[in-house]
C-alpha cells in the first residue's frame, strides 16, 4: 500500500510547487512633509510572491528614507 502511495504522493508535491502563488500586494509608504502632515502612498507590487514583495517594498523604503522620514509596510 505505502508503494502505490509514494507516486500519488510525489505528483502532489510536485503539482504544488510548479502551481504559481504569485498575487497582487500594496506596499503603503508614508512620510512627514514639510508641514508636519502624515502622506500615505500605496504601491501595488504585482504578480509577486511574499518574498519578492517583500523585497521590493523595502527597496522602496530605502528610496523614500533617503529624502524623507519614510516608512512602508507590505500589506
Amino acid at each position: 500500500m505505502k508503494k502505490k502511495l509514494l507516486p500519488l504522493f510525489a505528483f502532489a508535491v510536485l503539482a504544488a510547487g510548479l502551481t504559481s502563488c504569485k498575487k497582487d500586494f500594496t506596499c503603503d509608504c508614508s512620510y512627514t512633509d514639510d508641514d508636519g502632515e502624515v502622506i500615505s502612498i500605496p504601491t501595488t507590487i504585482e504578480n509577486s510572491r511574499r518574498p519578492e514583495a517583500s523585497i521590493s517594498c523595502e527597496a522602496l523604503e530605502i528610496g523614500y528614507s533617503m529624502w524623507a522620514d519614510g516608512k512602508c509596510k507590505l500589506k
